[in-house]
């Protein structure tokens, strides 16, 4: 069997392969093929041809798999797929058989839309991989798995301390010298968008509103001047910052509060940035400010370590961890006081309060997250 014969007789070869076995054999002959399409540097078309045929083997092999008792990890016992007691004596690694069990769980329509791109552009040398499929199917996983906790999230009630929209009419509506405590994480002004997450649906991966330099510092210092008036005579604020805009948010916040001691966040794990060049940074600021002379439960450092939240648990891209929160609230609560979160991200500004008791509110622009925030303090299901 040679290129030629691979593509001509594509769709009769692999109708043929009704057992792991033949799978298996016919999978080990299209790689030669590859092998020496590759040696020989055969053009990037012909090359995709012979890819494809691999890919389809794979999903097919995958499927039979799937079926199959060895492929769940377990000794065969009756199948119509293979007479072998194992992945070992079919030639098959754990490895490779979930790789093609994965390829063959992704919907028919999206296996072939990413055939179809790969072919569309392989003057742009993007190549038809195995790894490239199975990164289409971890992606499928984490869409449906999305799509499932939207649903879900659908049918939990609105929690009554939080409010969908723009914080600027929003803040207006509160009773003048009502708030005790502002405690919130603006728009910084940065662009944050992560590009470490190789998936593009990634918590990590999605912007931010009103993340320019321009809508931020807009944002904060109208924000500043309503609290001015929603704040109690004696208050407390707090607003996290990064370390590049620091002077900025100083200049903006500076006008209409006391600015204190600036709080460091130490998050116990270096960021992404320049790896051979910088110091890897592992921390954030937050201004505390005061309007009058509120006094502070008791005297700590100004240095907090506390835990990032891990990736695999964010709801939000900048996500606060609630024991932050608390660390800070152990400082300025009262039993009575009202707390105010104008940018609520992930809510935990707004979980930490219920934990203590404390009444509170949170506002928050993107209705996506707003719902995700509301899960997240009506049950708590994540630290």
């Amino acid at each position: 069997m040679d290129a030629l014969q691979l593509r001509d007789n594509a769709k009769q070869q692999l109708a043929e392969i009704r057992t792991i076995e033949t799978g298996v054999e016919y999978l080990n002959k299209v790689k030669a093929i590859e092998t020496w399409a590759k040696a020989e540097k055969k053009d990037a078309e012909l090359q995709n041809i012979i890819a494809e045929q691999k890919l389809r083997t794979q999903r097919i092999l995958g499927g039979l798999l799937n079926e199959s008792d060895i492929g769940k990890g377990r000794p065969n016992k009756m199948s119509k797929t293979t007479t072998f007691n194992s992945l070992k004596d079919v030639g098959i690694n754990r490895d490779q058989s979930s790789a093609f069990q994965k390829i063959a769980s992704l919907p028919q329509e999206i296996f072939e839309e990413e055939i179809a791109t790969a072919k569309e552009e392989t003057n742009k040398r993007i190549e038809l991989t195995t790894s490239k499929l199975l990164k289409a199917a971890k992606q499928y996983e984490k869409d449906k798995k999305r799509k499932a906790q939207g649903d879900v999230i659908k049918t939990i009630n609105i929690s009554d301390k939080i409010k969908n929209g723009d914080s600027l009419e929003i803040l207006k509506t509160l009773p003048n010298n009502s708030i005790d405590i502002v405690l919130t994480d603006p728009p910084y002004g940065i662009d944050y968008k992560s590009n470490r997450s190789e998936y593009k649906n990634s918590i990590t991966s999605r912007g931010l509103l009103n993340d320019s330099k321009t809508d931020a510092f807009f944002l904060l210092d109208e924000t500043c001047k309503i609290l001015l008036d929603k704040t109690a005579e004696n208050s407390h604020l707090y607003f996290f910052c990064s370390w590049s805009v620091f002077s900025d948010f100083k200049s903006i916040i500076s006008k209409y509060f006391t600015i204190k001691t600036p709080i460091v966040w130490d998050k116990q794990n270096k960021g992404s940035g320049d790896l051979e060049n910088d110091w890897g940074n592992q921390t954030e600021l937050i201004i505390y400010c005061t309007k009058g002379k509120k006094n502070i439960n008791y005297r700590k450092g100004n240095v907090i370590s506390i835990p990032k939240v891990h990736s695999s648990k964010l709801i939000h891209p900048t996500q606060k961890p609630t024991e932050l929160i608390k660390e800070i609230l152990e400082v300025s609560a009262l039993k009575n006081d009202f707390v105010v979160d104008p940018f609520m991200g992930s809510g935990s500004t707004i979980k930490a309060c219920d934990e203590y008791g404390l009444k509170s509110f949170g506002i928050e622009l993107d209705k996506q997250m707003f719902l995700l925030a509301n899960k997240f303090i009506n049950e708590g299901t994540r630290n």
